[in-house]
């Protein structure tokens, strides 16, 4: 396993990067701002893994994650 590249996962349609499973501590979620993706923050996540697991996902019709039509938030 490359340490220094997330786990990814798919759920929901929603694309999942994980970072550092094994640490210990509180999670961490990161969801991305208008118009960005998870990619942003991979520096700063990889960063804040080093004391706790930390998510990132890409909002739907952002980044990986699924593209659809019509989406409500």
């Amino acid at each position: 396993m490359n340490h220094n590249a997330p786990e990814t996962f798919t759920a929901r349609g929603v694309f999942w990067r994980g970072y550092a499973q094994e640490a210990t501590g509180t999670p961490l979620v990161i969801l991305h701002g208008l118009f960005g993706s998870g990619d942003n923050w991979h520096s700063q996540a990889r960063a804040l893994a080093a004391d706790r697991p930390v998510l990132v996902a890409d909002m739907p019709n952002h980044g990986q994650s699924e593209h659809v039509v019509e989406m409500g938030y």
